[in-house]
């Protein structure tokens, strides 16, 4: 997956009702395993592995201008969040 992957929350998480959109912000490792960021439009995020990928989100799309974004930490994230860095991607209708 993709740093700009647009997802759709399946279940109630972080505060969002299912159906939700978030975007990845970022991709790691940790204890070696691959997980990935989200953000939320709520604001809230967190890292899901790929277990919690597979129940928790539907992948809908690739925003191309989300893909070049860089986190350095979660408190520029929630700066990039409310300068409207990922509203473009919140705006995604299947």
């Amino acid at each position: 997956m993709l740093v700009g992957t647009v997802v759709r929350l399946k279940v109630h998480c972080l505060g969002n009702p299912a159906g939700t959109l978030g975007v990845c912000y970022d991709k790691y490792e940790l204890d070696g395993r691959e997980g990935h960021a989200f953000i939320f439009e709520n604001g809230n995020y967190d890292g899901f592995g790929p277990e919690e990928v597979n129940d928790c989100l539907e992948v809908l799309t690739v925003h191309e201008q989300s893909t070049i974004y860089k986190f350095k930490n979660v408190m520029q994230l929630s700066r990039d969040f409310e300068n409207g860095v990922f509203a473009d991607a919140f705006t995604y209708k299947q």
